[in-house]
């Protein structure tokens, strides 16, 4: 066992390696199981909104900054190479005591509630995310799947 706490020593990296190999081959699946293939790839970020990244109400979530930097990279290299990037907004949209937002409000606070209803500031994707306005597409979801949000946008947008 490795002496330092959340570190695995090279023993384990090799064992956990050959226990992947053992069933990428038990289960007929192929070495290189995630080969992109440029020409039909697509980056979808999800909810890298200012309620995510920059919350008016509290701090945002620990290494919040790390994702934004990681996400970014992301971005930049699809950006390089054409390769469309779709942004998926959180928003709800409601009316009094109406919201079409699933079992959001069951979660939720009421001032939470607000901040992603109605295309609110706090919805607006993150300044600080290389979003291109030009290129990018944007979509919304009023679930927390963005797979089953009414309207489907996100399934639309890629199949598209």
């Amino acid at each position: 066992m490795d002496k330092k706490p959340g570190r695995a020593n090279a023993e384990t990296i090799k064992h956990l390696k050959n226990e992947t190999e053992h069933f990428i081959s038990v289960w007929n699946r192929p070495k290189h199981l995630f080969k992109i293939d440029t020409n039909r790839a697509a980056l979808v970020v999800i909810d890298m909104q200012n309620f995510v990244c920059a919350p008016e109400h509290g701090s945002s979530m620990a290494g919040m900054e790390e994702v934004v930097k990681n996400t970014n990279k992301l971005v930049d290299l699809c950006h390089a190479q054409s390769i469309p990037v779709i942004w998926v907004r959180h928003n709800i949209n409601s009316t009094g005591d109406s919201t079409k937002g699933g079992l959001y409000h069951v979660f939720h606070n009421k001032e939470h509630l607000k901040s992603v209803e109605n295309y609110a500031t706090s919805t607006e994707i993150y300044d600080e995310m290389h979003f291109n306005a030009k290129t990018d597409h944007v979509v919304f979801k009023n679930r927390y799947s963005a797979f089953l949000s009414s309207p489907p946008e996100l399934q639309e947008t890629l199949a598209a």
